[in-house]
C-alpha cells in the first residue's frame, strides 16, 4: 500500500531515506461545527441515495439496487475526498547538537613523569581508575588513560556531540582513526552529508539520533608541543564550534601556562559563553619536585684542528638544600667515552644554579667530535639521560688549505698575499698571474701549468682568489665552471677590485660577468668610468670603518679582545682607491664602508668589504687592494686577515663537502615539535643537476628506528630539492643521501625539549582560579566520571514535514468519472433513464 501511495504522490521507490517516515492525513478535514454538519450531510446524502433506488428501482432485483447504490455512494465518496484534499507526507527529524569539548594538554611538559612521594591524594586519585603507579606513566599517558576508562566518551556522546582536541601553543583537533575500506565513511561522516539536496552542514546530525564518540587514534597523539597558551586554545576551540550550543568543557591539563594570559582570562573566556559545565582536571603532582638539571651547554660548533675547544654549561637545582654534585666533560667515540673534565659544583637552597666552566680542550684528529656533558644526580634521584646529559657537536676543520690565486698582474697586493701564504704552513697555494709569459714557471707551493679544466680538478681548491683578474685570458667556460662550485659544491670566492682589469671585468659582455653576478654588491659602472684611469691618483687615505656586521664577524677579528680589536684597526694604514658601488645585494653583509658619506649612494654607504652566501658556498669582495699598506706597519694582522677571511671562505666547501650529494638543515638544534626542512644539492656522473621527480633521503632517530623522506624538486633551480618532517623525540637524528653509489656526507641535528616547557609541578592553584573565574569546578581524576552524566544536552531536534497532494492528480478525477459514467451505463441498462 505504501508504494502504491508513493507513486500515486509522484515519488519514486528510491526517494524516501533512512529515518524518514510517510504517513497519510487529509489537508481540508474540517473540525468543529463544521465536522457535524459535514457527518449530518453524508447520513443525510446516505439516506437520501438509499430512498431514491428503493422508490425508482421497486421492479429490480435487491443485488441490482444495492450495485447501483453502491457506484453512487462510491462516485459520491470520491468527490467528497477530493474535497478533503488527502496527502502524503514525508516527515524527516534533525538534530542540531549541542557540544561538549573536551581539551587535552599536549604540551612537552605533560611528558614529564611525576613522583607523587609527598601527594598520597593525587596518587590515590589516579589508582581509584586502575593506574597501579602514577609515577611510571606520564603526565599525559594518565590523561589518556582517563579518557579511555570508565566510559567517559560514551557518556558524554548521550546527549552532545563530543570534541576532543589537542592543545599548546594552539588548539587543533585530536586525530582520529581512517577507516581501513576504501570509500567506507563513518557514521559521524554520514551524519554530516547533504540530505535531499538540502546540506545540513557539519554540525547538525539528521537521521534524529546523535552520532557516535570519536574514534581516537591514541597511539598518534604526543605531548610536543613547545608551549602553553591556554588563552589562544580555548578560543580556537571555542571559534570551531561557534554555531553550536556548547554544553560543557572538560580541560585536562597540568596548569603550565607560559604563553598568553593568565588562567584567570582563560576562565574569564569561558564565564562569557555561559557554559553550563567547566571541569577542570589537574594532571601532575602539585607538589615542587626535587631535581638536578642540565642546561644551556656553550661551545663552538666549528673550530680548526688544534685550536682549542671552550666548553661551559649551566647547572639548575630545583627543590634540594644546598649540595655538591659532579659535572664530567668526556668525548664519545666508537672505541667508548673518554673523560676530558671534571668539576664539583655546590648548589641548591639560595643558589639554584650555577655555570661551570671547564679548561678549553684541544682536538686533534680532524672531523666530527661528539662531546658530552654529564651530571652526577644526588642520592635518590635517579639518571635521567633527558636532564642529566646534554650532547654537542663539534667540526674539527682540516688545518691545511687549498687557495689557488688568479691575479692579472703583480701587483703590490699580490706579491705581499702570495709570500704569506706560501710561508704558512697550514696552507697550500697556486698561483696563476695571467701577466707571466708563456712557459713562465708559476709561483705557489704547487706549480700550474694550465688553469683547472674540469670540476675534478677545481673541486681540489678550497678557496679561489681572484686579485684584480683580466678577462682577456679567462674563458667564458673557466667562470661557469667556478660559478657551479661555489653554488653547488661550496668552494669559497674572494674578489679583490683594482684598477687595471677591474673595469673591464665587471662589463656585461665579459667572460667572467657568471662572477661578477655572485658578488655580494652591484658595481657602479658609469661612476668606475669616470674615476678609474691612467693619471688618476687619490691623495686622502681613508680609515677602515667596521661596521656593525663587521665588529662581530670572526673573520675580521685580529685579536680576541673586541675593544683592543677596533683600536688596532683604527691604526691600521688606510685605503686611497674603493671600486664605486651602485648599492649592496638584499642578503649580503657589509663588514666595512667608506667613513666618507661623500660618498653614499641611495642613503648607503659605498662597502668596502662585504660578504654574503651563495648557494652552498660563499663569496667576499674587497672593493680596494691596498690592504699591502699594512704589511710595513703591522705584519700580523695583515696575516690575521688574510688567513681568517680564507679560512672564513673555506667553510661552506667543508660543510657541503666536494661529493655529488649535498644535505643541508633548516636548523642543527630544533625544539621538539617543530619542523625540520631538508634539503638537498644533488649532482649526477657529470657533475651535472641531476634531475629526478623526487630523491629519498634516510632519517635515523635516536632510539634507532629509521624512516625514508622524499624530497620534492625546488623551483629556485634544477639539482635542488627540499623536504620537511616533525621529529617525534629528543636527541640526536642523523640524516643520509640515499645515492646509488653510496655518495653524500650525513647531517645531524639535536632535537631538545623546549625550555619554555621545563619539568616543573602542577599548578594547581592557577587552575582552581580558573574554574572559579569560569563557573566550574576543579576536579580531582578519579570524581571526573560521575560528573559528566551531570552534563545537561544541548540538543535541538527540528521535524520537517514535506506534503505531497494525492487529490490534484489525473487519477482521482479518473476515479469519480469511472463511477458516475459505470453508474450511467447500468441505469441505461436497466431502463431506469
Amino acid at each position: 500500500m505504501e508504494q502504491f501511495l508513493k507513486w500515486l504522490a509522484g515519488l519514486g521507490p528510491g526517494e524516501g531515506q533512512a529515518g524518514e517516515k510517510l504517513r497519510f492525513e487529509f489537508s481540508s478535514l474540517p473540525g468543529g461545527t463544521l465536522a457535524l454538519l459535514s457527518i449530518a450531510a453524508t447520513v443525510a446524502i446516505l439516506f437520501l441515495v438509499f430512498y431514491l433506488y428503493k422508490k425508482d428501482a421497486r421492479r429490480l432485483s435487491p443485488a441490482k439496487r444495492s450495485l447501483l447504490a453502491f457506484l453512487r455512494l462510491m462516485a459520491l465518496a470520491s468527490i467528497a475526498l477530493l474535497l478533503l484534499e488527502p496527502t502524503l507526507v514525508k516527515v524527516r527529524k534533525s538534530i542540531r547538537p549541542g557540544e561538549v569539548i573536551v581539551l587535552l594538554d599536549a604540551s612537552q611538559s605533560m611528558g614529564h613523569l611525576d613522583s607523587y612521594a609527598h601527594s598520597e591524594k593525587e596518587s590515590d586519585s589516579w589508582k581509584a581508575i586502575g593506574v597501579e603507579d602514577p609515577s611510571t606513566m606520564s603526565r599525559f599517558g594518565l590523561s589518556i588513560h582517563l579518557l579511555k576508562t570508565k566510559d567517559i566518551l560514551n557518556t558524554l556522546a548521550k546527549k552532545n556531540l563530543v570534541r576532543v582536541r589537542l592543545f599548546g601553543e594552539g588548539s587543533r583537533p585530536a586525530p582520529e582513526k581512517q577507516e581501513r575500506e576504501k570509500g567506507k565513511e563513518s557514521k559521524t561522516t554520514k551524519a554530516s552529508k547533504e540530505v535531499g539536496g538540502k546540506k545540513l552542514g557539519k554540525d547538525q546530525v539528521r537521521l534524529g539520533r546523535l552520532p557516535p564518540p570519536p574514534v581516537l587514534d591514541w597511539d598518534a597523539m604526543k605531548p610536543t608541543e613547545g608551549g602553553t597558551n591556554l588563552t589562544t586554545s580555548l578560543r580556537q576551540a571555542l571559534d570551531a564550534v561557534r554555531s553550536a550550543r556548547v554544553a560543557g568543557v572538560i580541560l585536562l591539563t597540568d596548569g603550565r601556562v607560559n604563553l598568553g594570559g593568565r588562567p584567570e582570562e582563560a576562565g574569564a573566556i569561558l564565564a562569557r559563553k555561559n557554559i553550563d559545565k567547566v571541569y577542570v582536571v589537574g594532571v601532575g603532582d602539585p607538589r615542587e619536585a626535587w631535581i638536578v638539571s642540565l642546561s644551556d651547554l656553550q661551545a663552538p660548533e666549528k673550530v680548526f684542528k688544534g685550536d682549542p675547544v671552550p666548553v661551559s654549561v649551566r647547572v639548575q637545582s630545583q627543590g634540594y638544600p644546598l649540595q655538591q654534585v659532579e659535572v664530567r666533560l668526556m668525548e664519545r667515540s666508537e672505541g667508548g667515552r673518554k673523560t676530558l673534565a671534571t668539576k664539583r659544583v655546590e648548589l641548591g637552597g639560595d643558589q639554584p644554579s650555577v655555570t661551570v666552566k671547564f679548561p678549553p680542550q684541544k682536538l686533534e684528529k680532524e672531523g666530527e667530535h661528539v662531546l658530552e656533558v654529564e651530571l652526577g644526580p644526588p642520592e635518590g634521584e635517579d639518571f635521567d639521560r633527558e636532564r642529566h646529559r646534554i650532547v654537542h657537536r663539534v667540526q674539527v676543520l682540516t688545518s691545511t688549505l687549498d687557495v689557488l690565486v688568479i691575479a692579472g698582474s703583480p701587483t703590490f697586493e699580490y706579491r705581499l698575499v702570495k709570500t704569506q701564504l706560501q710561508r704558512d704552513d697550514t696552507v697550500k697555494v697556486a698561483c696563476w698571474l695571467q701577466s707571466a709569459e708563456k712557459g713562465f714557471p708559476q709561483e705557489g707551493n704547487v706549480s700550474l701549468r694550465a688553469l683547472p679544466k674540469d670540476p675534478k680538478e677545481l673541486d681540489e681548491w678550497d678557496v679561489i682568489v681572484f686579485l684584480d683578474p683580466d678577462p682577456r685570458s679567462i674563458p667564458l667556460e673557466f667562470s661557469q665552471m667556478v660559478e657551479r662550485a661555489v653554488s653547488e659544491r661550496g668552494t669559497g670566492l674572494w674578489w679583490v677590485m683594482g684598477d687595471k682589469f677591474s673595469l673591464s671585468a665587471i662589463q656585461p659582455d665579459s667572460s667572467l660577468k657568471p662572477l661578477v653576478d655572485l658578488l655580494p654588491i652591484v658595481p657602479d659602472l658609469p661612476s668606475a668610468e669616470r674615476e678609474i684611469g691612467y693619471g688618476r691618483f687619490f691623495r686622502t687615505a681613508w680609515p677602515w670603518h667596521l661596521t656593525t656586521e663587521g665588529k662581530r664577524h670572526r673573520s675580521l677579528r685580529l685579536v680576541s679582545s673586541p675593544e683592543a680589536n677596533e683600536q688596532i684597526w683604527g691604526l691600521l694604514p688606510g685605503f686611497h682607491w674603493s671600486f664605486p658601488v651602485l648599492r649592496k645585494k638584499p642578503a649580503a653583509f657589509v663588514l666595512i664602508d667608506h667613513p666618507n658619506d661623500a660618498f653614499m649612494v641611495g642613503g648607503q654607504r659605498r662597502p668596502i668589504l662585504a660578504t654574503q652566501f651563495v648557494g652552498a658556498g660563499r663569496v667576499s669582495y674587497s672593493g680596494t687592494d691596498e690592504t699591502y699598506r699594512w704589511f710595513g706597519v703591522m705584519e700580523p694582522a695583515f696575516n690575521r686577515y688574510w688567513l681568517k677571511g680564507l679560512r672564513f671562505l673555506s667553510e661552506g666547501r667543508l660543510t657541503a663537502g666536494s661529493g655529488r650529494y649535498k644535505l643541508g638543515l633548516s636548523l642543527t638544534k630544533v625544539t621538539l615539535g617543530k619542523e625540520v626542512e631538508i634539503f638537498l644539492r644533488a649532482l649526477n656522473e657529470n657533475f651535472e643537476p641531476l634531475i629526478a621527480e623526487d630523491v629519498p633521503v634516510r632519517v635515523q632517530g635516536p632510539k634507532g628506528s629509521s624512516f625514508e623522506v622524499r624530497l620534492k624538486p625546488l623551483a629556485s633551480g634544477e639539482g635542488r630539492y627540499r623536504g620537511a618532517f616533525r621529529p617525534t623525540g629528543t636527541g640526536t637524528w642523523t640524516v643520509t643521501a640515499m645515492s646509488g653509489d653510496g655518495a653524500g656526507k650525513p647531517v645531524t641535528f639535536e632535537v631538545q625539549r623546549s625550555k619554555l616547557e621545563s619539568r616543573g609541578p602542577m599548578d594547581r592553584a592557577g587552575l582552581q582560579r580558573l574554574a572559579k573565574t569560569a563557573g566550574g569546578e576543579f576536579l580531582m581524576p578519579d570524581h571526573l566520571a560521575d560528573r559528566v552524566a551531570g552534563i545537561p544536552s544541548r540538543s535541538r531536534t527540528s521535524v520537517y514535514a514535506f506534503p505531497f497532494p494525492l487529490w490534484d492528480n489525473w487519477f482521482s478525477l479518473a476515479l469519480v468519472v469511472f463511477f458516475l459514467t459505470l453508474e450511467w451505463i447500468l441505469r441505461k441498462r436497466f431502463d431506469l433513464i
